[in-house]
């Protein structure tokens, strides 16, 4: 019975957030430089601006996805890494001759 218990107790404990540094720049200008906490598999909005969305979401293990939207052209891009110490980094980018969009995220240390 108490191993029951145990097991339901955990089960029931929230997933382990993960704490990342995320930035955006746009042609090597610093647009949003953010904290995000990510939870599950639940997507963290990184930078929302009228021509663009940026999201990063955890996968397994340490494996994360970033995400690039662009509405207005009907882009969509992504990167996938593995996060596991504070110098990996997981991004993504999109260019054309005018512009470079450019997102990037690593594990914040306590």
């Amino acid at each position: 019975m108490k191993a029951l218990s145990l097991l339901i107790l955990f089960l029931s404990a929230p997933l382990h957030a993960e704490r990342l540094y995320c930035s955006v720049s746009e042609n090597f200008e610093s647009v949003s430089g953010v904290d995000i906490q990510v939870e599950g598999d639940q997507k963290a909005l990184i930078a929302r601006t009228d021509s663009f969305v940026t999201y990063v979401s955890k996968k397994k293990g340490s494996n994360f996805e970033v995400e690039m939207f662009l509405p207005e052209l009907e882009i969509r891009t992504y990167g996938l890494g593995a996060l596991k110490t504070s110098e990996d980094r997981v991004g993504t980018s999109i260019w054309s001759r005018e512009r470079l969009l450019d997102v990037v995220c690593y594990l914040k240390t306590p």
